[in-house]
């Protein structure tokens, strides 16, 4: 698999502020950061469509960032093990999607009313908006965290039962060590005892 980069890191939570949680390369083993600076924070931003170009954004201080990234993953990790987020975590959260939402106004569009921030865009106020959004939905229960690295996603399949992060990574890593383990159990089984017999 070709080494991920800003731009090529994979949208795999279905939530645009789970995919912001999912800006380090593993929550178990975190060894690379894809957001290291405001730029950065534009460059995602305009990659998973919540600006349309990055001089539609605001530089946002990214000691920030990373403070909302934190305290959005700590909410939806406890959410997705059934328990309740801290209180610090949750009133970030809380506070994020208030800013978001004090500073959008409601704008026609061809099909009705949406929401929209003017520009300059601080790339923190959909992030806000749509944790807020996904605290208060139906779809909490569909909340995962992947076994293998830690990343956060919302469960869209049918039946429910999304394990992994994505099948060509974790899912992938998961299967081969299966195999191998397999592989070992069968060749430990076949090995002659002391007597000479298998």
């Amino acid at each position: 698999m070709a080494e991920r980069t800003l731009d090529t890191l994979e949208l795999v939570g279905n939530a645009l502020c789970l995919d912001f949680a999912n800006t380090v390369n593993s929550r178990i083993n975190p060894v690379h950061d894809y957001l290291t600076s405001e730029r950065d924070l534009l460059r995602w931003a305009v990659h998973v469509g919540a600006l349309a170009d990055p001089a539609h954004g605001a530089l946002t201080p990214i000691d920030r960032a990373w403070a909302l990234r934190d305290a959005i993953y700590a909410t939806f990790s406890a959410v997705a093990a059934g328990r309740r987020p801290g209180r610090a975590d949750l009133a970030a959260v809380s506070d994020a999607y208030a800013q978001a939402m004090a500073r959008s106004v409601l704008t026609a569009a061809d099909s009705g009313y949406v929401l929209q921030w003017p520009r300059p865009i601080d790339p923190l106020w959909p992030i806000g908006r749509s944790a807020g959004e996904l605290l208060t939905g139906a779809d909490l229960d569909r909340i995962g965290e992947c076994p293998g690295c830690g990343w956060l996603f919302l469960d869209t399949s049918r039946n429910g039962t999304r394990r992994w992060c994505s099948m060509a990574t974790c899912g992938s890593r998961d299967k081969m060590a299966r195999y191998h383990r397999r592989i070992a159990r069968t060749r430990q089984s076949l090995r002659p005892t002391k007597g000479g017999r298998p």
